[in-house]
């Protein structure tokens, strides 16, 4: 069996189809293994939706991540 001991996260800043910066994780384990998602906003908004949060801050109109 392979070792999933998790060894590394990589995070950084992409933009999505809508040209909105969002969060890409790498998750890389001991036995070699990588793993690669994204966490692109949807548009829909309701009380089962994921809480998108965004910096507030001067740059990108205050949509961008930290």
């Amino acid at each position: 069996m392979p070792d999933t001991t998790i060894r590394g996260v990589q995070g950084r800043r992409i933009w999505d189809s809508r040209g909105h910066p969002t969060v890409e994780a790498d998750v890389i384990l001991a036995g070699g293994t990588r793993g690669r998602a994204a966490a692109p906003a949807g548009a829909s908004r309701g009380g089962g939706e994921a809480i998108d949060l965004r910096d507030g801050g001067a740059a990108l109109g205050g949509r961008d991540v930290a």
